[in-house]
């Protein structure tokens, strides 16, 4: 199996120590460099559609930002390897962002989907010049996002999953044309959260379809990781390792701000990796046994030290990986 570190530990949208920070390209390029220096050399990159003002900044969270930057995919990919990073393993991209965009810009909701396969065309080739293998896609917005849009009823929710199944489809055909493998994902908190993932994904190509595992959306959908892994083994793209002990008991996935709960005892979802109360070794031996020969990315989501972060992340992995 090969490994990357996600650039995801870091959280855009709060108002940590770093905040004021992430929109410079060195920050970036520094992260870069803790990344190599702790023996990791791949990364994933979550991206969101493209804006002017994202566009503009520093981080890499969209193609006009790194393209603006570094002049081309080929560009930010030399700057990678000058660093020591290999390449770009995974752009992660969600519909939740594109509805957050398209709410910015005025655009009507019944074009999602087709600005999501416009997003995941435009990802897709800029992953090309990364030298990157998977395209993973969170299918649908949030379900509280969805309440907003197309009301609660169970036969909204059936009618607007089929569409974002044949969207997917023809993401995964598009992006296979270019040698990238579309999977899909299900975080907490849209219609393939937990196990709806297994209706979702009877409705999926799987030629051109796989599927890529979160330990911590699992996790805390009430599903246990090792099992929707070992369901999941034959068609796995990447398998994210997250952590996390928070338990929904107030159906934070169905709010307005499920990564922020605003009601029960917890209100932190995510820790860093081994912090939590996921059984990461029983995932570990799982996958070397099968001979997992694709991504683990290594994501302690949205930490509240992203330097410290860092370096338990490869304190981690190597105690998760040394020989008994």
């Amino acid at each position: 199996m090969k490994t990357a570190l996600s650039f995801e530990l870091v959280n855009m949208y709060s108002s940590l120590a770093d905040n004021m920070y992430l929109n410079y390209k060195w920050y970036w390029e520094n992260l870069t460099d803790w990344t190599a220096a702790t023996g990791f050399d791949s990364i994933s990159l979550t991206l969101v559609p493209n804006q002017f003002n994202v566009g503009r900044g520093g981080a890499p969270r969209c193609t006009l930002a790194i393209n603006t930057k570094y002049g081309s995919a080929q560009g930010y990919l030399n700057f990678l390897n000058d660093r020591g990073i290999k390449n770009v393993s995974s752009f992660n991209i969600s519909a939740q962002a594109v509805l957050a965009d398209m709410f910015e810009s005025g655009a009507k909701f019944e074009d999602l989907f087709t600005i999501l396969f416009d997003h995941a065309d435009d990802a897709s080739s800029e992953l090309v010049g990364l030298d990157g293998k998977y395209l993973n896609v969170s299918p649908t917005p949030a379900i509280g996002a969805l309440k907003a849009n197309i009301g609660d009823s169970p036969e909204a929710f059936a009618a607007f999953a089929d569409k974002a199944a044949e969207c997917i489809n023809k993401i995964g055909e598009m992006t296979a044309k270019k040698g990238i493998r579309t999977c899909v994902t299900n975080e907490f908190w849209t219609l393939a959260r937990g196990n709806y993932i297994d209706t979702f994904f009877e409705k999926l190509n799987k030629e051109f379809v796989g599927y890529t595992a979160s330990t911590a959306m699992l996790k805390i959908a009430g599903v246990d990781p090792l099992e929707k892994i070992s369901q999941y083994f034959d068609n796995l793209g990447c398998v994210f390792l997250n952590d996390t002990s928070y338990v929904d008991t107030v159906d934070t996935y169905a709010s307005t701000t499920p990564e922020y709960p605003q009601a029960g005892e917890q209100q932190r979802l995510y820790r860093d990796l081994g912090l939590g109360s996921i059984d990461f070794a029983a995932v570990y031996k799982m996958l070397k046994d099968k001979g997992f020969d694709g991504y683990v990315v290594l994501e302690p989501r949205y930490t509240t030290n992203v330097p410290r972060a860092v370096l338990r992340t490869r304190t981690f992995w190597t105690n998760l990986t040394k020989e008994v």
